[in-house]
């Protein structure tokens, strides 16, 4: 998807000189598409799902171009995944605490 030149700047930038780019772009990713999905109005399931294929299917095809494991690909479909699953958790906390009131 990008130039092999700026692939090899995302793969080995460490943000702050700790966080790998590669996986906080994940993460924004992942961000962005659940509040979007969730602003328009789908479900919680619906967004984590819709994130989940989204995030997959890049990884797949990932694998036929980049000299990346099985165990890097997951990892980056698991940091997509962590803010939708963080707000599910978020929203659940606040639906219990609302009818324990």
């Amino acid at each position: 998807m990008f130039p092999p030149e700026v692939q090899q700047i995302i793969s080995n930038y460490l943000v702050f000189g700790f966080l790998p780019l590669d996986k906080l772009l994940h993460f924004l990713v992942g961000a962005i598409l659940a509040a979007g999905l969730r602003l328009s109005g789908r479900t919680f399931r619906t967004t984590f799902i819709l994130i989940g294929v989204i995030a997959v299917v890049k990884e797949v095809i990932d694998s036929f171009t980049l000299n990346s494991v099985l165990e890097e690909h997951c990892l980056d479909i698991i940091v997509t995944l962590i803010y939708p699953t963080v707000m599910y958790g978020i929203h659940r906390l606040k639906v219990l605490a609302a009818h324990s009131n």
